[in-house]
């Protein structure tokens, strides 16, 4: 938001998509920040414990929400760590 000088999440101008047309896709918003793959840790597979189900973060979501458990969470912590600190650096 601050880079295309929005002041609401709803909010969008010219290519800057608003930050709610993301909703929970932590990727889509890694590319529209141009944030390069050298830059942050890899994108982790997300699989699910019960339920076996295989996905990409936006699975996260869903799994956290509903108390589902998520294999090797600490490369899921990893890569979200590294996008926290890819935004303290770039802000």
């Amino acid at each position: 938001m601050l880079q295309n000088n929005l002041k609401y999440t709803d909010e969008a101008r010219g290519s800057a998509r608003s930050a709610r047309s993301f909703s929970h896709n932590i990727v889509a918003l890694v590319q529209a920040l141009n944030i390069s793959r050298s830059s942050v840790k890899p994108v982790p597979a997300v699989v699910t414990v019960r339920l076996g189900l295989n996905g990409t973060p936006a699975v996260l979501h869903e799994a956290w929400r509903y108390g589902e458990k998520i294999q090797d969470t600490n490369a899921i912590y990893d890569w979200l760590k590294s996008l926290l600190e890819w935004c303290k650096k770039n802000r």
